[in-house]
């Protein structure tokens, strides 16, 4: 209807939004560093690039037309029933690990567009790591880095950096700036203080021993 009253044809091709052969779709890099180098047989050790502390991309869905318009990255434990039903496997590991406090958020991206329509799938990508020590470690380390500087050198949210540290990088960290009383406030809320001088002296002599 243009306001006359006359029905006309639309100017634009009619485009079913349940058909997935319509989406455009796009996929975030989230590839990194694996531990997959090759093996010295007489020695053991690892012949490829050693990285301390090494992150991984990951991504969970917003409300959106792959998820049923559920949160896939909901923390909330009483909407796991629906997550379970309405969510991919990778979303269920982001959710678990920002729920852990292992991750460092990135941004977000449109996974999905259709045309005509718009973004109909967007996805929240973060940094994962192994702990919150290592992300405690990479929130406030990258920063001294020249690599990183002067924000972190997080990359995009379709295509994060969560690169770890080479043995030379780690050694140049001065530990003593980086507070890690958040990590020591979990296991140790009586004495964050001591334990995190013991924690910083412990890091240290670990540097030393890499040179």
């Amino acid at each position: 209807m243009y306001g006359d009253g006359v029905n006309r044809c639309s100017p634009y091709p009619c485009i079913d939004p349940g058909d997935p052969a319509n989406y455009d779709e796009t996929d975030a890099d989230l590839s990194s560093y694996q531990d997959d180098g090759n093996i010295d047989p007489e020695t053991g050790e690892c012949e490829g690039a050693f990285k301390i502390f090494n992150g991984q991309g990951s991504e969970c869905l917003r409300p959106g037309v792959r998820t049923l318009f559920f949160n896939c990255c909901t923390t909330n434990p009483g909407s796991w029933f629906i997550f379970r039903a309405s969510c991919p496997d990778s979303s269920l590991r982001t959710a678990q690990a920002v729920l852990a406090e292992v991750t460092h958020y990135i941004g977000e991206y449109c996974k999905i567009s259709i045309p005509l329509i718009g973004c109909v799938q967007r996805a929240r990508v973060y940094c994962r790591f192994n702990s919150k020590l290592a992300r405690i470690v990479h929130q406030q380390g990258r920063t001294q880095l020249q690599k990183f500087a002067p924000d972190g050198g997080w990359g995009t949210a379709s295509r994060p950096n969560c690169e770890g540290f080479t043995p030379e990088e780690f050694q140049v960290l001065d530990f003593s700036k980086i507070d890690l009383s958040e990590f020591f406030g979990d296991i140790a809320p009586l004495a964050i203080g001591e334990t995190q001088q013991k924690a910083q002296d412990a890091i240290i002599n670990f540097q030393q021993n890499l040179r």
